[in-house]
């Protein structure tokens, strides 16, 4: 981790080179699947690889996501 305050996280590798940061937004509106015109649309998409899904699944889902 590179950097982290309050409603922010700055995540990087040791070596300095491209990282990820993410900020907290108050106001955020849960994403529909698949898009309308009148709900939030996806703003970004990120794959993660794993060795084993199902553990993985049950990981993430332990830890709060849905």
């Amino acid at each position: 981790m590179r950097k982290e305050e309050p409603g922010w996280v700055e995540i990087a590798p040791p070596d300095g080179s491209a990282g990820l940061s993410f900020q907290t937004e108050p106001l955020f509106t849960r994403p529909r699947w698949p898009s309308t015109r009148s709900e939030q649309q996806m703003m970004m998409h990120l794959d993660v690889e794993v060795n084993d899904l199902s553990s993985a699944v049950e990981h993430a889902l332990v830890l709060g996501a849905t």
